[in-house]
């Protein structure tokens, strides 16, 4: 299965205030608030992404969950006219800067309710089974804090029956320096560990964002999960990434 893995797009609404513009440059560490480069970015590497099987895109998908952000974005799926089905999309914390019900409202009623998914268990062929997972909560813009994961994960990951199981999260479940203002508690991790532990003889993975960087990781001795971030979308070298994922595990395949 071929995977195209596209995170932290960070998009913008088209017609802000001065207000609007202050508090973004805030929110957005001062990168340059050009609505149209990264909406454009996004379109063009939706179409490349195209040819994938599944396209996954992990969070941070606005700058701080502005209904017109939202909008936006709906536009620019529509435009590339990439095919519903194959795309899994997950919240990350700029999502709920705005307030707690936008990503809900906007997926649930609003104008991306063509791409909504309920987050948790996803069959998604006879070999995989994907776990989506909504780390976001809403808080101020100053913090990037995830959600409890007890109140994230599923609780029960007994019916996972499949040998190949990826998860998609937008904070990646490693260790933070930071971890009462960005990512990540030690007990949040533990908790993960708990669920994935009854997944053991499976081909695990995560693919995670938040971070802005293509990174790997390795973090629970004797339980073989991969987790990968890739670069955000946002910056200017980043791009949208592919891995193939099968029984030798996920495959970085962008160089071909």
């Amino acid at each position: 299965m071929l995977i195209a893995h596209i995170t932290d797009t960070h998009i913008l609404e088209p017609k802000r205030s001065p207000f609007r513009n202050f508090k973004l440059n805030g929110v957005g560490l001062f990168r340059p608030l050009d609505w149209q480069y990264r909406s454009n970015k996004l379109i063009e590497s939706l179409k490349e992404a195209s040819k994938a099987d599944l396209i996954a895109i992990t969070g941070d998908l606005t700058e701080d969950g502005h209904p017109d952000q939202f909008a936006e974005l709906a536009r620019c799926l529509q435009v590339s006219k990439v095919t519903p089905d194959k795309v899994l999309l997950v919240p990350g914390n700029h999502d709920y800067y705005w307030s707690a019900d936008a990503w809900d409202e906007a997926f649930l009623t609003g104008p991306l309710s063509t791409f909504y998914r309920r987050m948790g268990f996803r069959k998604y062929s006879e070999d995989l089974t994907i776990v989506l997972v909504n780390t976001g909560i809403y808080q101020n813009f100053i913090f990037s804090k995830a959600a409890p994961m007890a109140q994230c994960l599923p609780s029960d990951f007994s019916e996972v029956t499949h040998k190949d199981v990826l998860m998609l999260m937008h904070h990646p479940p490693v260790p933070s320096w930071a971890s009462t203002v960005d990512g990540f508690s030690k007990d949040d991790l533990l908790y993960i560990k708990s669920k994935v532990e009854t997944l053991k003889g499976k081909n695990l993975a995560v693919l995670a964002g938040h971070v802005h960087k293509n990174s790997t990781h390795k973090i629970f001795e004797k339980i073989p999960m991969v987790v990968k971030t890739s670069q955000a979308l946002v910056e200017r070298d980043g791009r949208v990434r592919f891995f193939t994922f099968d029984r030798g595990g996920l495959r970085d395949q962008s160089s071909t």
